[in-house]
């Protein structure tokens, strides 16, 4: 039975994996999986609960601990949430609202060293903290014999951790498993043109822009802009490939809002509403070095 690279390529040593829970907290309105199943139903197996519980102040998961120990667990695995609506407390990362980094930091230390003290392994999922695991790949796998995973992904080259594309990697013609995340017309032939490390690379530049911080008063300058043009959902998500438009058009303060990375901008000028944009639209998505040509064109 063959298996497919999933779109985790760009960040995990082991793109193909199994989820241990069903369902999703997000619930898009545009998920092709709602027409199958109730995905906002998500079982108790799903770690998130007890996240949320432990950054609340509930402890019952460092209790639980020694008990993965006993029934013979290898180690655990935890991953920050990610919320549809922003609240206090909240930060912006890419098109979610996300615990801070540095309050996540501090209690996961805590559970890496109850997992150490009761002979666990531990690992990171949240990619703002990766290495904080011991060992980069989340799912486990990193260290089992025989089973060795790609570490040349963004999480490594981003992070600092030693990294390099084998021999076959930089051959043209091997960055056919980025199709899982390009799938508009002529993606074939873009990638059949690339090597999976110049691929990788070009990947890891648009992870870094497009978890570039925006604050909350940015975002929402750049949507009311792009909704103020007139431009319709259809025309976003045609122009980018993408269903990113409920996204770049939403104006509710603490909602789902999302600037669009350089490249998706860059499709979205094709559209004849945005002949002419302000210099501060172009400091939100490009940052502060834009060029002039940017600003003439």
């Amino acid at each position: 039975m063959g298996v497919e690279c999933g779109s985790q390529a760009v960040l995990c040593e082991y793109p193909i994996r199994l989820d241990t829970y069903s369902g999703c907290s997000h619930g898009c309105k545009y998920c092709f999986a709602r027409t199958k199943v109730d995905i906002e139903k998500v079982t108790m197996k799903n770690c998130a609960k007890q996240l949320r519980s432990f950054i609340e102040g509930k402890r019952e998961f460092l209790a639980n601990i020694p008990r993965f120990a006993e029934a013979g667990a290898y180690g655990v695995t935890v991953e920050g949430m990610k919320f549809k609506r922003g609240k206090k407390g909240l930060v912006k990362v890419r098109g979610d609202f996300c615990y801070p980094e540095d309050l996540l930091e501090a209690h996961y230390a805590l559970i890496r060293d109850a997992c150490h003290n009761n002979g666990l392994a531990f690992f990171c999922a949240e990619n703002r903290l990766r290495p904080m695991g011991d060992s980069p790949a989340c799912c486990g796998c990193g260290d089992l014999p025989g089973f060795e995973g790609n570490r040349f992904n963004a999480v490594s080259i981003l992070n600092g951790i030693e990294c390099a594309p084998t021999d076959r990697m930089q051959q043209v013609g091997t960055a056919h498993c980025f199709k899982a995340i390009h799938q508009s017309p002529g993606s074939s032939l873009m990638l059949a043109k690339e090597s999976f490390a110049s691929q990788m690379m070009k990947e890891t530049e648009s992870y870094e822009r497009e978890t570039r911080f925006h604050s909350e008063e940015e975002t929402l300058s750049f949507t009311r802009w792009l909704k103020s043009t007139g431009i319709k959902a259809k025309e976003v998500n045609e122009l980018t490939g993408t269903q990113m438009a409920s996204h770049y058009l939403c104006t509710t303060p603490r909602g789902q809002t999302a600037v669009p990375t350089e490249d998706q901008f860059e499709k979205l000028r094709k559209s004849p509403k945005l002949r002419k944009i302000p210099d501060y639209i172009l400091r939100i998505v490009y940052g502060g070095g834009v060029h002039l040509s940017q600003i003439s064109r």
